[in-house]
């Protein structure tokens, strides 16, 4: 595998990443979230390596990103639709295109323990009353 192929697959890891809110993140948090070792990760970041087959779909997944994107840099960078419904969830969302801003802020919302979440969605319902006071 070719230097310039490593080299691009690490730019677009590093652009998935910190999209993705963690591009400070230590190796070790990157490799429980990859399943992989933190030397695995800091050699993909450093472009010295890139996932291997069986662990690429993975990685593209939690960055919500395609796999040929970030393995090829075929475009586009996030699949044109994108399921909302989390797995465990009783709910269905129609599926549709997000923003890098939206990915990041459902990725932080999902990472939240379960209180804070019911408190951000208590605020948000609040918000949107106070605009809808405010437009009557």
């Amino acid at each position: 595998m070719s230097r310039n192929v490593r080299e691009g697959f690490a730019e677009r890891f590093r652009l998935a990443l910190n999209e993705a809110g963690h591009r400070e993140s230590p190796g070790k948090e990157l490799a429980a979230l990859f399943g992989v070792t933190a030397q695995a990760v800091r050699k993909w970041r450093e472009g010295e390596a890139i996932p291997t087959s069986e662990h690429a779909p993975h990685v593209a997944e939690k960055l919500g990103v395609r796999r040929a994107w970030l393995l090829d840099g075929e475009l586009p960078m996030r699949p044109r639709s994108f399921s909302m419904a989390e797995k465990s969830s009783t709910y269905t969302a129609e599926d549709f295109s997000v923003s890098k801003e939206e990915f990041k802020l459902l990725s932080d919302y999902r990472s939240l323990p379960h209180d804070l979440r019911v408190a951000l969605e208590q605020f948000v319902e609040a918000m949107k009353r106070e605009i809808k006071r405010g437009k009557s």
